[in-house]
C-alpha cells in the first residue's frame, strides 16, 4: 500500500510505475491536501519498502 486510505472525497489519479533493476518508482496525482498535486514514492529493494511520499511541483509554465 503506497497511500493510506482516507475517508471523504480523496482521489488518486494517473498512477505511473517504472522499474529498473531493484529500483521501483511510482507517481500519481492526489487531492489529499485539498488541491490536486503530483506525488512520488521510490523503492530500492524491489518494492518491498518505499520511501516517504514526496510532493512534486505542479506549477505549469
Amino acid at each position: 500500500m503506497l497511500s493510506v486510505p482516507t475517508k471523504g472525497h480523496v482521489v488518486d489519479l494517473n498512477v505511473q510505475i517504472a522499474a529498473s533493476g531493484s529500483n521501483v518508482y511510482v507517481t500519481w496525482w492526489t487531492n489529499k491536501t485539498g488541491v490536486l498535486i503530483p506525488v512520488f514514492r521510490g523503492s530500492n529493494d524491489n518494492g518491498t519498502t518505499f520511501g516517504k511520499t514526496t510532493m512534486l511541483n505542479s506549477t505549469a509554465g
